[in-house]
């Protein structure tokens, strides 16, 4: 009998319908991590994913991932509906979805500071930076008032590594704020916001995929964006900029730093909670009966009506005499009246405070905190006339400013060796703190009524021994307590009277804005003019000489402490230096055209003519440098003509220390005023970028050209303009063989005759032998647009049109010859600086200095640019200007990120200055044990 299997019987042939219920997805919202062409296409895709996988394939080739592409990563929310179907749900918010991580790239860091950057050098830079960041604040405060939208939601852009954000318009660098198509992805920065609102077109385009204003169209609908519905976005997370901003205005009041501003912040009391108790400020008349025992112990008197005080706590009181506090108060605030900066302190301050300190040691035999080491500072200090001094010894009993050459090394130290985490307080901010708390009880009458004690003259007056009077001002150590604590507290947490939209309401931010703009040059010195005798009085034991007129400082010892005074004072007036004998520093065998030859002869490379500016390519490096070194060898134009060649910022795109590991140290170890001039140097700001962003490409770059006496009115670089500082080494001079030598010599002496060289430059030149390898024409950042309209005259003239978007200067296809640089002075009054360059001569060029070059023998010279503190008005001024040119213009493209530099140096430098303080104020919290290094720890008992 057959048995009937029925609906339990399993059909092999049919797949088994699964019993297990389908995992619920989470709903909750969520960052996209992944590119848009990667998630269903049911979500709104980028421009950058709308391409073809083609173009994708092109960009990973370059070495540009998606996610670096995609626009969206990290910055749209998406979720899964009740149904399962992926959907956009919003965008990152900047308060809440931030981490601890990113919110410390924007913060300052208190717990490690930065290890090569000494006080003094932060306290420089702080008031060099301190009104820029203050006007950079205050300028990304309007986009507030600029939003279109009746939306004011505010989304926030993940910083992300190792990508530069730059705007779809003018590929400038995304800062802080700026406008995003929720639908495509499209940005723009402030400044095109503000120009398309106002009705002014950034760029001209005929282009199909732009519309009027130079927008791109939005990849999604194909039609042009509509400035009020973009969305308002941010990359600063949370409050970190008015932190910071808020922080840098503390400092400055408590350290006395000039930051000449006028915005809301710097109106607000600084020390208004720091000290709760005035009663705790005594004075002791020196007939009290409790006077100071001589060792700083109190002895009660059985006459006295005061209490006894217990030893413990007379333990911790710091002791300054009358004639002290006078002697300080008035010194500081003396100080500015002849121009010197108000937060310099002398010598006897610094040693009076030490005083105080070993009393203390020696009654209490322990310190709450230990004092600043200045044999640890690896960067430069101030001196007392304002100046830069290389790194100092410790201030010692017979050596107050003992100065020693500072030692570089030309190796960049590790990111972990760069940061130290428990650096101590010096002698020069507790001076500072007590004067802050004498003067706060001065204005509430405490230290007024207490000197009313003293002897009053018959008309009136104090007596003349008040000054020596013997009494005491008593500070108690909870005092400088309650001020360290009070002032933290307002510093870190912000715990201020005002709220932040408060501070900034539109007509405050807008005028103050608008000042700024007007009153923008009010920061800048003007040039000056000095005689040697005049400078010899200023700056004993310096070995220099002036040219051109008097207007172009040359330091003859490149390895000279005392240079960085002359430097800093000619550098901030905006004026070119020359420091010569760099060549005596450096391994000459390196730098000859025959050992270029033999390293990298058989590399590829793009070769300029310098007759008519074209490209000449096809030919590796010995090409060239066969005909550096002989005539003969010189490739030939369609006129069978010898060439004039140049190789131009050589090595293209490749690290220089990968590439001539030799060579880079080499010539790290040799360029003077290091502190500028080194990549990890103290004063060169590009070094406070953190690795998290793009770095600057600032060279070092070669530059090698033939010499141009056979077509002296073509010059060997045009006239341009750099938009960070430069200086410029003579590394080679020679001349070529088949040339005669006497002629080639009486050629270029006529011209350096000819021209508007000055006699001390031509005596140089004729007595002393020295063999002249280029001549620049240097001009003052301040007389570019002079320049321009000169330039711009003259294409009239010709019966030409000035086209849109190109500017002279930018152009670079102009060489001023003698009849232009003749009417460039008769008609605009502009005269320029005219250096002839000999062989181990380095030129220093401010940032917006327009300049020119001519090679008068075959030369070889190497730069390396850099970023001054002095100069960044500039940097922010020619950022700008680079918006308005082309597209493919090769200054369009915002490399240098100089709002990100200045941010992260005022960022490290409040790191610097507060950190000494959290840790004395931590220390005397009771019952913190507080690392203070070399394995020592503190234990307070207050």
């Amino acid at each position: 009998m057959k048995r009937n299997n029925g609906v339990d019987a399993l059909d092999a042939t049919k797949k088994r319908r699964s019993t297990v219920k389908k995992k619920q997805r989470s709903t909750e919202r969520f960052l996209q991590n992944t590119p848009c062409y990667k998630i269903t296409p049911r979500v709104p895709r980028c421009r950058e994913c709308r391409r073809s996988a083609a173009a994708r394939t092109r960009d990973a080739l370059a070495g540009r991932t998606d996610d670096d592409l995609c626009r969206f990563i990290a910055f749209r929310k998406l979720r899964y509906n009740e149904e399962g179907l992926l959907e956009v749900t919003g965008f990152a918010d900047p308060r809440l979805d931030p981490k601890e991580a990113d919110i410390s790239l924007w913060s300052s860091n208190f717990k490690e500071v930065p290890f090569n950057l000494s006080k003094q050098a932060a306290v420089f830079l702080l008031g060099q930076l301190g009104h820029k960041f203050c006007e950079l604040f205050h300028q990304e405060m309007e986009a507030r008032f600029e939003h279109m939208s009746e939306d004011t939601t505010i989304a926030w852009r993940q910083a992300v590594r190792g990508v530069r954000e730059m705007c779809d318009v003018c590929q400038t660098t995304l800062f802080n704020y700026h406008w995003v198509c929720t639908s495509c992805g499209f940005v723009v920065c402030l400044d095109c916001y503000k120009c398309k609102k106002r009705g002014f077109p950034m760029i001209q385009t005929t282009t199909k995929d732009k519309d009027d204003a130079g927008w791109f169209m939005c990849s999604m609908t194909k039609e042009p964006h509509i400035q009020s519905l973009l969305m308002r976005a941010q990359i600063i997370p949370g409050d970190c900029f008015y932190q910071l901003v808020q922080q840098m205005h503390g400092i400055c009041a408590l350290f006395q730093i000039p930051l000449d501003c006028e915005c809301p912040l710097s109106q607000e009391p600084r020390f208004r909670k720091m000290i709760h108790d005035e009663r705790e400020f005594e004075f002791r008349a020196p007939d009290d009966a409790n006077t100071l025992s001589s060792n700083g112990n109190e002895s009660h008197s059985e006459n006295s009506d005061r209490p006894p005080v217990d030893d413990e706590r007379t333990a911790k009181m710091m002791a300054m005499t009358i004639k002290d506090i006078d002697q300080l108060v008035t010194k500081l605030e003396g100080e500015g009246s002849d121009g010197k900066p108000a937060y310099l302190l002398k010598a006897y301050s610094i040693s009076l405070a030490k005083r105080f300190i070993s009393n203390e040691q020696t009654q209490t035999g322990e310190s709450n905190f230990v004092p600043w080491d200045d044999a640890s500072d690896e960067a430069g200090t101030l001196n007392e006339n304002g100046g830069h001094l290389s790194s100092q010894r410790p201030l010692e009993a017979n050596k107050a400013n003992t100065v020693e050459v500072l030692s570089i090394s030309a190796k960049p130290s590790p990111a972990r060796t760069s940061y130290h985490i428990f650096p101590s307080l010096d002698w020069r901010t507790l001076i500072l703190i007590f004067q802050q708390i004498i003067n706060f009880h001065n204005e509430n009458g405490t230290f007024s009524i207490n000197r009313s004690m003293a002897t009053i003259d018959e008309d009136g007056s104090m007596a003349a021994s008040m000054v020596t009077f013997p009494g005491r001002v008593i500070i108690q150590r909870h005092l400088i307590q309650q001020f360290l604590i009070g002032f933290l507290g307002d510093f870190e947490f912000l715990s201020s009277e005002h709220n932040t939209d408060d501070l900034y309401v539109g007509d405050n931010t807008l005028s103050y804005n608008l000042h700024s703009k007007e009153n923008q040059h009010q920061f800048r010195k003007g040039e000056r003019t000095m005689s040697l005798d005049e400078s010899s009085a200023m700056y004993p034991g310096a070995a220099h000489e002036w040219l051109c007129n008097g207007k172009l400082l040359r330091l003859l010892n490149p390895r000279s402490s005392v240079n960085y005074n002359m430097f800093h004072d000619q550098w901030e007036r905006g004026q070119p230096v020359m420091i010569s004998s760099v060549s005596s520093l450096m391994n000459m065998e390196l730098w000859t055209p025959q050992s270029f030859e033999r390293d990298f002869g058989e590399q590829p490379s793009d070769l300029i003519n310098c007759v008519n500016g074209k490209i000449v390519t096809g030919y590796p490096l010995r090409v060239f440098w066969e005909g550096f070194q002989s005539v003969d060898y010189r490739l030939l134009d369609e006129h069978k003509c010898a060439m004039t060649l140049k190789l131009k910022d050589w090595p293209p795109g490749d690290d220089f220390a990968e590439m001539m590991p030799s060579r880079f140290e080499d010539l790290m170890l040799s360029l003077p005023v290091p502190e500028y001039t080194q990549r990890r140097g103290c004063f060169n700001l590009a070094s406070r970028l953190p690795g998290f962003f793009v770095r600057p490409d600032l060279g070092p770059k070669m530059y090698s050209a033939y010499g141009s006496t056979r077509n002296p009115p073509k010059g060997t670089t045009s006239l341009h303009l750099d938009i960070s500082d430069a200086v410029n080494v003579m590394v080679y001079v020679g001349t070529p063989a088949g040339e005669t030598r006497e002629q080639y010599n009486r050629k270029v002496l006529e011209l350096i005759g000819t021209d508007d060289c000055d006699m001390q430059t031509r005596r140089r030149i004729n007595e002393r032998e020295e063999l002249p390898g280029a001549l620049w024409h240097i001009y003052h950042a301040q007389d570019a647009d002079k320049i321009r309209s000169l330039l711009r005259c003259i294409v009239r003239e010709r019966g030409n049109n000035i086209q849109p978007n190109h500017d002279p200067i930018h152009d670079q296809k102009w060489y001023l010859d003698a009849n232009m640089r003749k009417r460039l002075l008769q008609e605009y009054q502009v005269e320029g600086y005219s250096i002839v360059q000999c062989e181990g001569d380095a030129i220093f060029i401010p940032a917006g200095a327009p300049h020119q070059v001519l090679n008068l023998y075959n030369c070889i010279k190497v730069a390396e640019d850099f970023v001054s503190p002095e100069n960044v008005s500039y940097c922010f001024q020619l950022t700008n200007e680079f918006r308005y040119l082309s597209k493919t213009h090769s200054n369009h493209e915002d490399k240098l990120q100089i709002k990100n530099i200045v941010y992260h140096t005022v960022k490290d430098v409040v790191s610097k200055i507060a950190k000494p303080l959290i840790i004395m104020a931590d220390a005397e919290r009771p019952g913190n044990t507080v690392n203070v290094g070399n394995d020592q720890s503190l234990q307070t008992n207050v």
